[in-house]
């Protein structure tokens, strides 16, 4: 038996000790949907049915992988619906959860997957499922701004993941109260805030690059930089920002969740200025290089700093940079800093822009 779900247990039997005919828990139960293998959850007591039931989950997963094997991105709003269905009922499956949730989840998972596989737009969820409730209003509305907004597709995967969270934090909250759902509604504020950030992003118009002007000083109908500095150099590749350009463009500002290769909100902006300086010189070739601190195994840090890599790769690409050639990690290998400080750990956990020779 599932330890987080004991008190509720001890409740009912001390009711039914009292001469109560009907426990809370069967009051709140529902209808589950006959999905799993195993049948009735009553059924979900041999390892050879359990075996099964996962065995029904994974396929589940399997037929997810497919669709973005074709083509739709991992963070499509539809996709990242059924994936975090899909994990919900197997997280509340490894927790024996007997309330019908399971089979609610997997169910809403299977036909967004069904309707994805037939190229049919999938329905709305009728929320809150039938094991949950609303909690905080206000993260329901602000979700449901997100779902109508025009810049829906910058938020794609926080917003379709956004209302499994909030059905968890009422199904949490409906098992054993407010103490076993805080931390998930913690996770939906944080969510919530990321996804709005992500569209406010997208709703602002785009950064406009800064190029070094030429004057025609000495009227031969030429324009260059001659004109005004004869003992300088042709002009300098430069940045949005009209800095000039050498080896790498720095990205200060590009953040990750801990040991994650999602982007923090904060970096969009930054992303941003860093697609207009490669569309302002399209003929640069960039490799994307991820670095980290020494805080973990050589291996673990190498396959991290390819992950960010790839993201910010991914995501210069998606936004018009057509000029970033590749993504490569390079784990804890060339730090700017010792490692045996806070500050000196933070500035070696980089992402960086290389700019490749002819």
């Amino acid at each position: 038996m599932n330890s987080r779900k004991l008190p509720l247990v001890l409740l009912a039997t001390g009711i039914a000790l009292a001469g109560c005919t009907t426990t809370t828990q069967q009051q709140t139960r529902t209808a589950v949907p006959d999905v799993l293998p195993s049948g009735k959850e009553g059924n979900r007591i041999l390892d050879s049915r359990m075996r099964n039931d996962l065995s029904y989950i994974e396929g589940l997963q399997s037929r997810i992988k497919a669709l973005n094997d074709k083509g739709i991105p991992v963070e499509d709003y539809n996709l990242s619906r059924a994936q975090c269905w899909l994990s919900f009922g197997l997280e509340e499956y490894h927790e024996n959860d007997r309330t019908g949730i399971i089979e609610t989840a997997l169910t809403e998972s299977a036909n967004i997957i069904g309707a994805l596989e037939q190229a049919r737009e999938p329905e709305a969820t009728k929320s809150p499922v039938a094991t949950s409730e609303i909690l905080r209003e206000d993260l329901w509305a602000r979700l449901k701004a997100l779902q109508t907004s025009p810049w829906r597709s910058c938020a794609s995967a926080a917003t379709g993941c956004l209302e499994v969270i909030l059905n968890e934090a009422g199904h949490e909250y409906r098992e054993t109260g407010w103490r076993h759902a805080r931390g998930t509604i913690a996770e939906a504020e944080r969510m919530v805030a990321e996804a709005e950030s992500r569209t406010a992003a997208c709703a602002q118009p785009p950064p406009q690059p800064v190029a070094v002007a030429s004057t025609d000083d000495d009227r031969d109908g030429v324009p260059n930089n001659d004109d005004r500095c004869p003992n300088t150099p042709p002009p300098a590749r430069v940045d949005a920002t009209g800095c000039v350009l050498t080896d790498e463009i720095k990205l200060p500002g590009v953040n990750f969740d801990t040991d994650r290769a999602s982007l923090k909100a904060q970096s969009f902006a930054v992303l941003d200025g860093a697609v207009a300086t490669l569309k302002l010189n399209p003929d640069l070739r960039i490799e994307v290089a991820g670095h980290t601190d020494n805080r973990a195994s050589d291996a673990h840090n190498l396959d991290l700093s390819q992950r960010r890599a790839e993201t910010v790769r991914g995501y210069l690409q998606e936004h018009g940079a057509s000029n970033v050639l590749g993504a490569k990690g390079y784990g804890e290998s060339s730090p700017l800093d010792t490692n045996d400080t806070v500050a000196g750990r933070a500035a070696n956990r980089r992402v960086v822009l290389k700019i490749l020779k002819e």
